[in-house]
């Protein structure tokens, strides 16, 4: 029972985690870093999704609620600074 629930913190890290590093990765100026954070707001946000539909009968919608503001907050801190105002 103890592996399981390690399997489930381990899965809700990566989740949590790719949010995170997209929100983290979208400040930097490198054409890498921006590609990498850009996979990263990708994953979170179709994790996001899935965890929200897979969870939709308990509070899959809160746990899911985080990456997706992150990675939807990352793609537009990465569109906004790719167009600066004038």
């Amino acid at each position: 029972m103890e592996s399981l629930a390690a399997t489930a913190a381990i899965i809700l890290l990566a989740v949590y985690g790719s949010g995170v590093a997209a929100f983290a990765l979208s400040w930097f100026r490198s054409r890498h870093l921006k590609f990498v954070a850009y996979l990263c707001a990708v994953f979170a946000a179709l994790s996001g999704t899935l965890l929200a539909i897979l969870l939709r009968d308990g509070n899959g919608s809160v746990l899911a609620g985080f990456p997706l503001i992150a990675a939807t907050a990352a793609v537009l801190n990465l569109r906004r600074r790719r167009h600066p105002a004038n």
